[in-house]
C-alpha cells in the first residue's frame, strides 16, 4: 500500500524522486500509484521492495512488522 510507501520513504530519508531515480520507476508511475492507492505492477512492487531491503509481502501491507526496518 502506498502508506507504508510513504513510511519507508520516511525511515531513509527519501522521496518519489529519489526512489524513482534509483529503481528506474517513472515518478508518474509512482504518483498513479498514490491516486489508486492500490495499483502497482509485479515487477515495479519487487523493485521498490528490494530498493527499501524489504519483502513485496510488506510493501503490500501483507505482512510484517507495523514500523518499517531502518
Amino acid at each position: 500500500m502506498y502508506s507504508i510507501f510513504v513510511k519507508l520513504m520516511e525511515a531513509k530519508g527519501v522521496t518519489p524522486a529519489d526512489v524513482a531515480k534509483a529503481t528506474g520507476i517513472y515518478q508518474s508511475t509512482l504518483s498513479n500509484w498514490k491516486k489508486r492507492q492500490n495499483y502497482l505492477t509485479a515487477k515495479n512492487a519487487k523493485l521498490i521492495a528490494d530498493y527499501f531491503g524489504v519483502s513485496v509481502d510488506y510493501l503490500m501491507g501483507v505482512e510484517g512488522p507495523e514500523e518499517p526496518p531502518v
